[in-house]
């Protein structure tokens, strides 16, 4: 499978998204890590390189608390692989309306 998982400002969800990568690439998955702060940077977690991972099909996505999931370019992008998109809530579900 092909799946993306995200980088941003919360240290623990970037803690448990290396912690993930490294067990789907263990499991033989191809993962692609975005780095949602620094989208526009160069390097393996920019934009452009997420591009280029894109330009295959896209089978899951893992974030946290909806980031990556919630914004219109993402959910048509995932729309448009077919994408399973896991959403992990890791802030109280009161945050959430």
């Amino acid at each position: 499978m092909r799946i993306v998982l995200f980088y941003s400002e919360t240290e623990s969800f970037n803690f448990f998204t290396d912690r993930l990568a490294e067990e789907l690439k263990a499991r033989g998955h191809e993962v692609f890590i975005l780095d949602y702060l620094q989208p526009r940077s160069q390097g393996a977690h920019s934009y452009q390189a997420f591009a280029e991972f894109a330009v295959k099909k896209i089978d899951a996505v893992i974030c946290f608390d909806g980031l990556g999931s919630r914004e219109d370019m993402f959910i048509e992008l995932w729309d448009a692989h077919e994408a399973v998109v896991v959403n992990i809530l890791m802030d109280h579900p009161l945050r959430f309306h």
